[in-house]
């Protein structure tokens, strides 16, 4: 829920609860300052787009950004045919912004500085997008409180371009793209992002599932959260850590994850067995001084941790995607 709310309940006003005045001058103080260096280029023909340039102001960027969501929806052939006068192009977008002012908008829009000629190249593979990144986490968790049950997972955005940290994974729908770790409510709300940039990133390494979810986590510590996750991020000692920081977390286990009970690795001889119609729960590790307990479903040969208060908290099997609820 919003800690926030505007005056006015209409879609505009929630979006600019997100997107503030803050926002809009980070895009017009940087896309300015970028059209002046694109301005002294001497490449630059005195013809071109860019030789008309002047400076952008909120309420032009504003227009800008409307514009650039309309095109995203309504979508054709091509681009110049969304400033078109015949009558069966008439989607009055020319009378807000013309084709050529939002070309040069759209050429200069910049979030970050660049490096200075000669300087030292910056160490951030994401350092033109990382203002934005970190507007919208800090944002997010001053205006949204969310509910007890979050969620953690990865996305991939489509990108088959060129790019040092771009990612193959043969499951996803859009198979080449940028990855992003997201902590999200149950209902899809996104609270969090990250951007995996590779193993040499301030998360990648030893130990990159864990600093993930621990760096996703960190402004819901201590107050009584319980997160969902698969088994690429969950192990017994995440969950020890999680505890520790009070935060509940369920979710599938992989059997040769650091930590884990020998027992797990038994659980294999399962997947051969036919699966019947009810199922008993094993519990297969049981710690109640740190509350982690190992939960083994032999008609499936699948495992779960969940870390808990209480030694004897019930848990069920929901479904078949094999993700075991809590009922705190």
């Amino acid at each position: 829920m919003y800690q926030y709310l505007p005056d006015r309940r209409r879609p505009i006003d929630f979006f600019f609860l997100l997107v503030d005045d803050n926002f809009f001058e980070l895009l017009v103080r940087e896309s300015n300052s970028y059209a002046e260096i694109v301005l002294l280029n001497d490449c630059q023909g005195p013809h071109s787009r860019i030789s008309r340039w002047k400076p952008v102001n909120k309420e032009e960027m504003s227009i800008f950004l409307g514009m650039t969501f309309y095109l995203g929806i309504l979508q054709l052939p091509r681009f110049r045919d969304y400033w078109r006068t015949d009558r069966l192009y008439n989607f009055r977008i020319r009378k807000f912004i013309s084709r050529d002012r939002y070309l040069i908008i759209l050429r200069c829009l910049h979030f970050a500085e660049n490096p200075r000629a000669g300087g030292a190249a910056p160490s951030d593979r994401l350092y033109k997008v990382r203002p934005l990144l970190d507007f919208f986490n800090k944002k997010m968790s001053i205006i949204y409180l969310p509910g007890k049950n979050l969620s953690i997972d990865e996305s991939m955005l489509l990108w088959r371009g060129r790019l040092l940290f771009r990612q193959y994974i043969k499951n996803k729908k859009h198979k080449y793209g940028i990855k992003f770790y997201l902590l999200t409510e149950c209902d899809g709300t996104i609270l969090k992002i990250q951007i995996y940039c590779g193993v040499f990133d301030d998360l990648g390494g030893k130990g990159h599932a864990a600093n993930v979810v621990l760096n996703l986590l960190d402004n819901y510590c201590n107050n009584g959260y319980s997160v969902y996750m698969d088994n690429f991020y969950n192990s017994v000692s995440l969950a020890r850590q999680l505890l520790e920081n009070k935060i509940f977390c369920t979710g599938t286990l992989r059997a040769g994850r650091k930590d884990t009970p020998k027992e797990i690795f038994q659980i294999a001889q399962f997947r051969t067995r036919p699966v019947g119609r009810n199922h008993q729960l094993n519990i297969f590790h049981q710690n109640v001084k740190q509350g982690v307990k190992i939960i083994e479903d032999s008609g499936r040969g699948v495992a779960a941790v969940q870390n808990v208060v209480f030694a004897k908290m019930p848990c069920t099997f929901v479904n078949r995607v094999q993700i075991y609820q809590d009922y705190v």
